[in-house]
């Protein structure tokens, strides 16, 4: 699972890494179709990315993963291996357990792509993705990597398809609903804003986020959050290694009775992995979302 811990690295190193990876000349997995991956299929893929690793095998390229770091926890067939840790890993110690053939990684700690590649190992650089489009651009990506590039255009196809569908059938129901989905727990009261790539899914259905920060997880003040007093709250730190945040919880925090969602009991747990992702569960998390707000507004006709 990516916690609260993990999710902050990959906001803070976004906009950092991409300007490493233009300098290393490392690029995209797209990049890497023409060089290392033109020749032959990896047989002997290791994934350093939660994300990566749902996304390759929901494409058939699964038998050709060996290792996953430990976050990667979907799907239960995944290589989990305790010992790969995305934020501090070692390129020689990769090279030297699994032999691989390519690594997808998301975050370049220990500067990780630069010392895999000068020891000959192709790598795909997937960072956070911004929205929808880069979401669907990475899993194509993938396949064209990994020779799935057909399977990975029919699986893109069928998320768009489910989200139109998901859409289609809020319809304008969301537009006069505020939200505050939260994705760490006090002390710290931090939210997912509009610019998150969780935050636009939101926006997608036409919930309007109580925050209006420029930046993609600002802390909010508990005065900030009673006072903008949102419809529905959404729990993204529940699992109990990210939060362990409980409806219970959220209700009996002090001064926050007054709160709407609190009051009309409209507080919902998100799948706190699909909530960190932005792979092909992200249909999970809008069908969530969906389930949410049509549960309102039957509550709360006139809201």
């Amino acid at each position: 699972m990516n916690n609260w811990i993990s999710r902050q690295r990959y906001r803070v190193a976004a906009g950092c890494v991409a300007a490493v990876a233009i300098a290393a000349g490392i690029g995209s997995a797209t990049a890497l179709t023409a060089s290392a991956a033109a020749s032959r299929c990896p047989q002997r893929i290791v994934s350093l990315s939660p994300t990566a690793t749902e996304s390759l095998f929901a494409i058939g390229a699964g038998h050709q993963v060996v290792a996953v770091d430990s976050d990667s926890n979907y799907p239960a067939s995944a290589p989990r291996k305790s010992n790969l840790i995305a934020y501090s890993p070692s390129a020689e110690a990769i090279a030297g357990n699994y032999n691989p053939d390519l690594v997808v990684v998301s975050y370049d700690a220990n500067k990780v792509i630069q010392q895999l590649r000068q020891i000959g190992i192709p790598v795909a650089y997937q960072p956070t993705a911004k929205n929808l489009a880069v979401a669907y651009s990475q899993i194509e990506e993938l396949g064209s990597v990994t020779c799935h590039h057909a399977t990975s255009v029919a699986v893109v196809r069928t998320i768009k398809r489910q989200i139109t569908a998901i859409r289609r059938t809020v319809g304008t129901k969301a537009r006069t609903l505020t939200y505050y989905d939260e994705i760490s727990a006090p002390p710290y009261d931090y939210a997912a804003s509009s610019r998150s790539f969780i935050g636009q899914l939101f926006g997608v259905l036409g919930l309007r986020n109580i925050t209006t920060a420029s930046s993609g997880f600002p802390e909010l003040s508990d005065e900030y959050i009673v006072k903008a007093s949102p419809k529905l709250i959404f729990l993204s730190d529940n699992e109990p290694n990210d939060g362990d945040v409980t409806i219970a919880s959220v209700v009996h925090r002090t001064g926050w009775s007054s709160i709407s969602a609190v009051r009309s009991k409209a507080i919902f747990d998100l799948n706190d992995d699909a909530a960190s992702r932005w792979g092909p569960r992200v249909v999970v998390l809008m069908r969530e979302i969906s389930t949410a707000v049509l549960g309102y507004v039957r509550k709360h006709p006139h809201a």
